[in-house]
């Protein structure tokens, strides 16, 4: 910076200007992502790897939530064979363990899924929900720490029961499903 007089010259005092509105510039921008992101899932638009038509969060298309067995008749934990239908590689390390779920909750309502994976350190999980015949998964992953546990977090707007499963991508192996209750 140059300065005339004790006074800042007038091409840097322009050039400070436009820079700091740029900082500024950057900094919503980054703010307004964050929003987008990490807002919460029953705000998010609907995407083409949203569950069934719905928004990532739960709300749900214009067909409402799939029928699904009682969640008391439901457990709470299996695995399915790997791609490929390997039906032998379902030992304890490899299972994807849910652990006691909440079967209902009220709309907007944040539900915390807990359980243990062994198939790795810092591996990445989705919940997936059924809907329209398939299984589609909500946006965001959640992560294994050092010991195989987890937790992801769903949070549905509409009253209904859902169907949903927790899923490691690259395997494709999955929990057994379980139902949430929204009880308006």
């Amino acid at each position: 910076m140059v300065f005339v007089g004790g006074a800042v010259s007038g091409g840097d005092e322009r050039l400070r200007l436009e820079l700091l509105v740029g900082a500024a510039l950057v900094v919503l921008s980054l703010f307004l992502l964050g929003i987008l992101l990490f807002r919460a899932p029953g705000e998010r638009a609907v995407e083409s790897t949203s569950t069934q038509g719905a928004i990532p969060g739960g709300l749900s298309s214009s067909a409402g939530p799939s029928p699904t067995s009682d969640p008391r008749n439901t457990p709470a934990s299996t695995t399915t064979p790997r791609a490929g239908g390997n039906t032998g590689s379902g030992s304890a390390k490899e299972t994807i363990r849910v652990e006691d779920v909440v079967d209902s909750a009220r709309p907007f309502q944040t539900v915390g899924i807990q359980g243990t994976y062994r198939g790795g350190v810092d591996t990445f999980l989705r919940v997936e929900r059924w809907e329209g015949g398939k299984w589609l998964a909500f946006p965001l992953p959640t992560k294994t720490d050092q010991s195989g546990r987890f937790t992801a977090y769903v949070e549905f707007g509409q009253p209904g029961r859902y169907r949903l499963r927790m899923l490691d991508p690259n395997s494709r192996l999955t929990s057994k499903p379980f139902v949430l209750v929204i009880k308006d």
